[in-house]
């Protein structure tokens, strides 16, 4: 599910908050997703890092990306 996050995020022009409203359907009723973004040029070189953490709870889904609630 984070690869699928993760590639969902990296391929679009989507803003954290429309990705979120897109994948709900996917996530189960209660969860915590977390782990780390990697931005790469096309060289592979990194150019930026992001932790993010997607929960789930009462049919309420958040995201939070730097320790910044996004949605």
């Amino acid at each position: 599910m984070i690869a699928l996050l993760a590639s969902v995020l990296l391929s679009t022009n989507a803003t954290p908050r429309e990705l979120v409203m897109s994948c709900r359907s996917m996530i189960p009723a209660d969860v915590e997703l977390s782990g780390r973004i990697i931005l790469r040029n096309r060289k592979g070189i990194p150019q930026a890092e992001h932790d993010y953490v997607l929960t789930r709870s009462n049919s309420v889904t958040r995201l939070m990306v730097d320790g910044q609630n996004q949605a």
